[in-house]
C-alpha cells in the first residue's frame, strides 16, 4: 500500500502485463467479431444475430475485466480511499461482469440450440 506502481512488486507488474495482454487481445477479437457479424449476409439466420450480440457481450466483458483489475490495483496502492465509492464500485462492476458473462453464455447456448434444430 501507498507505493507507486513503478515500485510495486514483480508479481503486480507481471499480473498487470498479463491483464493488459488479455484485455487488448480480447478487445481486438471482440471488435473483429463485431465487424464480421455486422454484415447482413452473415445475419440472415438467427445464429448470426446471436453471435453478433455475443460479440458485444464479449467486448463489454473485456472492458469490465480491465476496469475491475485496475480498480483493484489502485485500491491496493491507496489511490482511491472513499469507502462508500469502493463498496458501490465493487458491487456494480462485479454485477456487470457476472451479467455480461451470463449473457454471453446464454447467447452461445442459443446458437447451439438453433444449430441443433436446423440439423
Amino acid at each position: 500500500p501507498k507505493v507507486s506502481f513503478v515500485h510495486q512488486s514483480s508479481v503486480v507488474k507481471i499480473a498487470s502485463t498479463v491483464n493488459v495482454l488479455i484485455s487488448v487481445s480480447g478487445t481486438i477479437s471482440a471488435v473483429l467479431s463485431i465487424l464480421t457479424f455486422r454484415r447482413a449476409t452473415v445475419r440472415q439466420t438467427g445464429c448470426g444475430w446471436y453471435l453478433h450480440a455475443s460479440s458485444f457481450a464479449s467486448l463489454l466483458t473485456m472492458i469490465g475485466f480491465a476496469v475491475k483489475f485496475w480498480f483493484i490495483v489502485f485500491i491496493q496502492m491507496m489511490m482511491i480511499r472513499h469507502e462508500r465509492f469502493l463498496v458501490w464500485q465493487c458491487r456494480l462492476i462485479d454485477y456487470f461482469l457476472r451479467m455480461t458473462l451470463t449473457i454471453g453464455h446464454w447467447l452461445n447456448a442459443c446458437v447451439a440450440v438453433e444449430r441443433t434444430v436446423m440439423v
